[in-house]
């Protein structure tokens, strides 16, 4: 064949797969090698099929003797704190069999990948033979014997036939040693089948202690991302946000990861539902529900309304286009409030047999457990609709601020604008959304001081006032400051 014919060829091939890989690259899907979940759009894939994560949260702890390390079980979760490495193992595979039984496919597994950057240490474990909590040191053998802990859960992931999220720490300030962490942990992981995700960050919005702008916050997430995908190209990652609160500077449209995880619980009735409604209608990413649970006990507060909860936010994320839906968490624990202890499919007392034989659990199914199994994604029941209190979902009617937001480019109204504000020594705060016409009121039963607006892919306003020296005026018998027009620009970044 003459040699211009093979120069056309090439020019062909190579133009072809340059596009091809563009396409990938553009609308964020991830197609990789049969094994690996990959994103098709908003939907995951799995070896060409559809693959809805339904995922449970569980807590988990490094253990110790004089010569081995091993991944089990979170203390909390527990009736006593000594395990041999085999009982410890054995602990951590009834567990995921367990969580399989109930049609789980996945586990956000939380406690053993967050690097801790105090004295270059990637874990904190307790040593079962002086009941003695120390760190591993990142380096030798001792690196070496964590990666191994880490590889053996992933083992019994696999061999029980669960997917898993890994939540690792990320420093949005920079550091060395995390990252060379993080170079380390890819390049020994890049193949592991059971990981479905790395979870970057947990929830900025309490553990960012920063305030930051936008665009940093951008950068930041493009630079991980960017080193990231080159040491391992064949899993996800993601980020878990509290909710809508996020969006003045973790904003979920400008963060380049593969999928969002959004955390709402319910604080006030309708706060949950206004979270996933909004994300349903402003998301432009792939986005999962990756932490949500109702406290229950089954006595102060019964196990059925905590059904009853579950049940409606699977179906209002599936209504709403979530992509993943995830329950905090596996197990209650005995921690610090009514609301973290009592959050687990299991409620930690007697003993349940799994559908192996030989593998018993600590712990009594509720009857929120159930309800996973027979869960299907693929059935919508309707629009994603609003509770009527989606713009006062905390139902407080005393005092108000009232305003409009728009687009000082365009001077079009921002519909899904995100406002708070908060009382006058911060000690109380409110949310609320703008309407299509940019309009907001935001009520409070306190004076509102301080106030903060912004929107998705926009820049944000700030101001404080002071109800002493701006002109009020009573509105349906509430006494209510008009703000006015606020105008907000939007971001300018490259391939937000």
């Amino acid at each position: 064949m003459h040699v211009k014919s093979y120069r056309k060829i090439a020019f062909y091939t190579f133009s072809t797969c340059l596009l091809s890989l563009l396409f990938m690259f553009c609308s964020s899907a991830k197609k990789v090698e049969n094994g690996f979940v990959y994103l098709e759009g908003k939907d995951f894939k799995l070896n060409g099929q559809d693959f809805y994560p339904v995922i449970v949260n569980y807590n988990s702890d490094l253990k110790a003797d004089s010569s081995d390390l091993w991944g089990t079980s979170n203390i909390a979760y527990e009736d006593k704190d000594e395990y041999t490495k085999k009982a410890g193992e054995l602990r951590f595979k009834a567990d995921m069999q367990m969580i399989k039984d109930l049609g789980f496919n996945t586990i956000r597994l939380v406690g053993v990948g967050e690097y801790i950057v105090e004295n270059n240490v990637a874990g904190k474990w307790a040593n079962t033979s002086d009941k003695t909590s120390k760190f591993i040191k990142f380096e030798g053998e001792s690196g070496e014997k964590y990666f191994d802990a880490l590889s053996n859960m992933f083992k019994t992931l696999d061999e029980i036939g669960l997917k898993a999220i890994i939540l690792v720490n990320s420093f949005p300030d920079g550091n060395a040693a995390s990252e060379k962490y993080w170079t380390a942990l890819l390049s020994r992981f890049k193949n592991e089948e059971a990981i479905l995700a790395w979870d970057y960050f947990n929830e900025p919005l309490y553990f960012d202690s920063k305030n930051r702008k936008k665009e940093e916050v951008y950068n930041i997430v493009k630079k991980w991302t960017q080193a990231r995908r080159e040491q391992d190209p064949n899993h996800l990652f993601t980020i878990g946000l509290t909710g809508t609160r996020e969006v003045f500077e973790w904003d979920p449209n400008i963060l380049d990861v593969d999928f969002i995880s959004i955390h709402p619980y319910e604080f006030h009735k309708g706060e949950v539902a206004g979270e996933i409604a909004w994300y349903g209608k402003y998301m432009r990413k792939p986005w999962i529900i990756g932490e949500t649970g109702f406290a229950a006990d089954g006595d102060s507060v019964s196990y059925d309304i905590q059904k009853m909860y579950a049940k409606k936010f699977m179906q209002h994320a599936i209504n709403c286009g979530a992509s993943g839906f995830s329950w905090w968490q596996y197990k209650d624990v005995n921690w610090h409030s009514f609301q973290s202890n009592f959050l687990g499919v299991l409620a930690n007392k007697r003993t349940t047999k799994t559908s192996n034989k030989d593998l018993v659990v600590n712990g009594t199914l509720k009857p929120v457990a159930y309800l996973f199994k027979d869960f299907n994604p693929k059935e919508k029941t309707g629009p994603c609709n609003c509770d009527e209190n989606y713009y006062n979902y905390g139902d407080q009617n005393m005092f108000a601020v009232k305003g409009k937001l728009i687009n000082a480019k365009t001077q079009q109204p921002i519909d899904g604008g995100t406002i708070v504000a908060w009382s006058q020594y911060f000690g109380e705060s409110h949310l609320t959304f703008t309407k299509s016409d940019g309009s907001f009121v935001l009520n409070g039963n306190y004076k509102l001081y301080h106030f903060i607006a912004s929107a998705t892919l926009m820049d944000f306003y700030r101001t404080d006032f002071d109800w002493d020296k701006v002109t009020i005026t009573t509105e349906k018998g509430v006494p209510t400051y008009n703000i006015g027009t606020v105008k907000i620009n939007p971001l300018q970044l490259q391939n937000p």
